[in-house]
Formats: C-alpha cells, sequence, structure tokens
C-alpha cells in the first residue's frame, strides 16, 4: 500500500494582475500575446515494465545529518530517506528535509556522500531533482539526489543540508502559494506509479511556471519515492485549473 502527498509552487505571471474594475478581455487585450496554434502532442509510448532492483543495505551504514545553524533563523535537519537503483542503473536517495527554524527557507542545497571506513570520500551527489523554492517555517520538502559512479560497498552516508532565510523583499518573482491539488490520485501497475490530479488557482492573480512535487511514501510513512512535474496548461488565471501527470517506476 502506498500513498501520495502533492506540493505546490509557482510564480506570479509579469505584467497579467488585473487592477480593480478591470475586465479580464481588457487585460487580456492589453497584456496579453495571443497563444500560438496548437500542435497536438506525439502519440505517448508507454515505458518497459520496470524490474525492481533487490534491495541493498551497506554494511554498517548510517548518516550523519548536519543541520544549518539555527542563529539565522533556519534550522534545516534531514528526516527520513531511503537510496535505490532504478532500472537504468542510476542510484538516487529520496527522503524529506525539515526546517524547524523560525523563518521561511530558500536556495536549500543538500550533499550527499558516500564514505569508506576510514572517511574517505567514495561517491557524492548534490542536485536536488525536487526541492521547494521556499520551505516554510515549521515545514518541509521532499529531495532527490543523483548519487554518480556510485560504489558496490560503502561505510557511511554524510548528507549535509544549507539554506537561507527567505526575503521577499529582495525576491526578483513573487512567490505564490494560492494553488490547490484537487481529485489527486495515484495507481500502482506494471511496476509504474501514475499520479493523476487537477491544479486549481484558488488566488486573484495568474500563476505560471508551476511546480507539482508529489511524494510517495509507504505503509509506515517513509518516502520512497519522489516525482516532479508540471500542468498541462503553463499558465492559470484566478480560478483556473489544468490537469497534471507524472509516472514513478517504485
Amino acid at each position: 500500500m502506498r500513498y501520495l502527498v502533492l506540493l505546490l509552487g509557482g510564480l506570479l505571471a509579469a505584467g497579467l494582475t488585473m487592477a480593480a474594475g478591470q475586465s479580464d478581455a481588457e487585460a487580456q487585450g492589453r497584456a496579453c500575446t495571443p497563444a500560438p496554434t496548437y500542435t497536438p502532442y506525439p502519440t505517448y509510448t508507454p515505458y518497459p515494465t520496470y524490474t525492481p532492483y533487490p534491495t541493498y543495505t551497506p554494511p554498517r551504514a548510517r548518516v550523519t545529518p548536519s543541520p544549518t545553524p539555527a542563529a539565522s533563523g533556519v534550522s534545516m535537519v534531514v528526516d527520513n530517506y531511503t537510496h535505490f537503483v532504478d532500472d537504468w542503473g542510476s542510484m538516487y536517495f529520496v527522503g524529506e528535509v525539515l526546517n524547524r527554524g523560525n523563518e521561511d527557507a530558500v536556495y536549500v542545497q543538500i550533499a550527499v556522500s558516500l564514505l569508506d571506513e576510514d572517511g574517505a570520500v567514495l561517491a557524492v551527489g548534490d542536485y536536488n531533482w525536487a526541492g521547494l523554492g521556499v520551505v516554510p517555517a515549521g515545514g518541509r520538502s521532499p529531495f532527490k539526489v543523483w548519487i554518480e559512479n556510485f560504489p558496490e560497498t560503502w561505510a557511511e552516508e554524510e548528507i549535509v543540508v544549507d539554506a537561507e532565510p527567505f526575503d521577499a523583499e529582495g525576491w526578483s518573482w513573487p512567490y505564490y502559494y494560492d494553488l490547490e491539488a484537487v481529485g489527486a490520485r495515484g495507481t500502482y501497475e506494471d511496476g509504474q506509479f501514475t499520479i493523476l490530479g487537477r491544479i486549481t488557482n484558488t488566488g486573484d492573480r495568474v500563476a505560471e511556471y508551476i511546480r507539482i512535487i508529489g511524494v510517495i511514501y509507504d505503509d509506515a510513512g517513509h518516502v520512497v519515492d519522489v516525482q516532479t512535474t508540471s500542468p498541462v496548461l503553463d499558465r492559470l488565471r484566478p480560478g483556473g485549473r489544468s490537469p497534471s501527470r507524472s509516472r514513478s517506476a517504485t
């Protein structure tokens, strides 16, 4: 049995905020460029059937999380995590970090190192495929880090997290929170976990660059995979909605 959580983030569309008393048609006439002619997507070709790799537990493996200093108002710590090798032979570490500070966090960086018994670094992963742009105080953000050229065995796992306080005034693009996942549903078949749903803009601004992060948990509440996608429509007006879909071989 698996269950999922959808996390959303987006940005305000530049030049598309409607003034009071201004009709939608007037706003579009002054600020919008007509949409290009629709070109149908090519016919979807299913992924090959996924064959899970056996779970590998390295000898005496242990994690060494390094929380961000609390003096900054941001304190990021690693919560649950795991690792797996996918059908293409790539290793990923997936999990969640918690912001235990009293300020929202941005520029969250996560570095994973695999060490031998003497503490020498055997492999490193430092790019998070699935993090939130802004992690609220008391909130959490998933991570999915690819490990390049990983060894067959290692003795220790070290996960280091760093972040900075969120300065709304200094942020280049206004971050948009008024998005809601509606009717999300996950199905598991032939080794593929598919997440279908709709995203609704519940606010009064136009949103774009919307990012959807699907976190898949096992029955014990542990993260087993993280997937990212975008809604079919890349711009949502107030009250607008769009379907979304993502797949995970988990």
